[in-house]
Formats: structure tokens, C-alpha cells, sequence
């Protein structure tokens, strides 16, 4: 089995994975609201390693957004690592921070896919699309209902993985030419 195929099969189990968190958090809210600090920090803890670490593998290809990647990956994992040792942390806080965070990753991703090529572009907008509607939606719920909040992340989460089924199977595409 070749790295392309090991690299998908990993991805699509990690999109299942998310959207299977996702759903159980739609369908059982309350249950994951308690669990939502330790969820929120697994989420970040392992987006931050897989990003960090695609971002020093693609230091060199330069059709690769690796800056944004290593930037991520670091705030992610300090993220993850705040959340877990101190989950006390007010949630509405931390949606605020997230979805700034959100906000950022999407622009990133569009400033940095000016010049690219079509096939490389169009599954990072996807990914640009959802981190910023989901980082406004984050920055402004707290506003209006923090009940809303469990629902939002959850929600965020089926299409964080549903992003990495269609960025996966772009990258499969571009493999296959």
C-alpha cells in the first residue's frame, strides 16, 4: 500500500470519526455538553497534531498553504492543552477564541489560494467556506444563547468532517492523474 492510499484511508477514518461526534452531539445534547471541554480539546489536540505534521512534510511544495498548517497546528495543540488542564474555563470564552480562530483559518486559506491552480483550490474553499461561517456563527451565538453553543460545535464537527471526505477524495483525484 502506497503513502497516497494510507494517507486517504487515514482521512476518511478521521471524517467518519468527526462526524460521528458530531451526530451523537445533535442527538444527545446534554450528554455531550458534559462532555463538550474534553471533546473540544481531543478535537483540537488531534487537528493541531495532524496539521502541525502536514505542515512540516509539505515545507517544500509550494502548492501547499505549510505556513498556515505549522500556525494552526501550534495554536491548536496550545489550545487543546489549555482546555485539559484547566476545563473550568468558561465555554462561551472559549467558542469566542475558537471562532476567531475559525475566522483567521478561513481567510489564511483564501489569501493563500490566490495564484493556485483550479484542482488545488477548490477543496481548500470548502474547508475556507465552513471555518468561516462557523467561526461567525461561533464569535456570535454566545451573544444571543449559550444553549445553542452545544449544538453549534456539533454541527461544526459533522461538517469538518464531511470537508475532509471531499479534500480527501480531491487529493485521491489528483494522485490518481
Amino acid at each position: 500500500m502506497n503513502k497516497e492510499t494510507k494517507a486517504g484511508i487515514s482521512l476518511y477514518l478521521l471524517a467518519v470519526l468527526y462526524i460521528i461526534t458530531g451526530i451523537s452531539g445533535v442527538i444527545y445534547p446534554v450528554v455531550f455538553s458534559v462532555y463538550l471541554i474534553y471533546i473540544l480539546g481531543a478535537f483540537f489536540l488531534l487537528s493541531g497534531v495532524i496539521n502541525f505534521i502536514d505542515g512540516i512534510k509539505n515545507l517544500n511544495n509550494p502548492a501547499y498553504h505549510w505556513g498556515m498548517s505549522l500556525f494552526l497546528g501550534i495554536i491548536e495543540i496550545i489550545l487543546s492543552f489549555s482546555i485539559f488542564i484547566s476545563p473550568i474555563l468558561s465555554e462561551v470564552y472559549l467558542i469566542v477564541y475558537i471562532g476567531i480562530l475559525l475566522l483567521i483559518r478561513g481567510l489564511f486559506i483564501i489569501f493563500n489560494s490566490f495564484g493556485k491552480k483550479d484542482e488545488l483550490k477548490t477543496p481548500h474553499m470548502s474547508t475556507a467556506v465552513v471555518s468561516i461561517l462557523f467561526g461567525m456563527l461561533f464569535v456570535g451565538i454566545p451573544m444571543f444563547s449559550t444553549e445553542l453553543i452545544v449544538l453549534a460545535i456539533a454541527w461544526f464537527i459533522i461538517f469538518s468532517g464531511v470537508d475532509l471526505f471531499i479534500i480527501t477524495m480531491g487529493m485521491n483525484k489528483l494522485y490518481k492523474e
